[in-house]
């Protein structure tokens, strides 16, 4: 993090992650935000996730229920963070687009 200090900014994964996008992330409540919008939402996480633990798709499932909000959650069984094999995106890729032609496609 020493480049954030001089530069403004830090690598994150070959990412360049600013001061700015720090202080917005930590300020940031999504939760809040993703109960108020009238949007269906998917969570789709991976149980294996050491970013994100798991435990946080089963917060905002409650968040969501709590509000009667219209959500699909979906534990993907060893998926770490960036769904780092092809099973796993396969999977997101299935749940996704499954859901979107449900919630999306047929709203219109």
């Amino acid at each position: 993090m020493n480049d954030l200090a001089a530069r403004g900014y830090t690598d994150v994964d070959g990412w360049a992650v600013s001061k700015t996008f720090i202080k917005e992330m930590n300020a940031s409540k999504p939760l809040d935000v993703i109960v108020q919008s009238p949007a269906p939402v998917l969570l789709i996480h991976g149980d294996a996730d050491e970013v994100v633990p798991v435990g946080d798709s089963a917060l905002y499932a409650e968040a969501l229920e709590d509000a009667d909000r219209t959500f699909k959650k979906h534990i993907i069984h060893e998926a770490d963070h960036k769904f780092a094999s092809n099973r796993w995106q396969y999977e997101v890729m299935a749940v996704a687009s499954d859901w979107f032609i449900k919630n999306v496609m047929s709203a219109q």
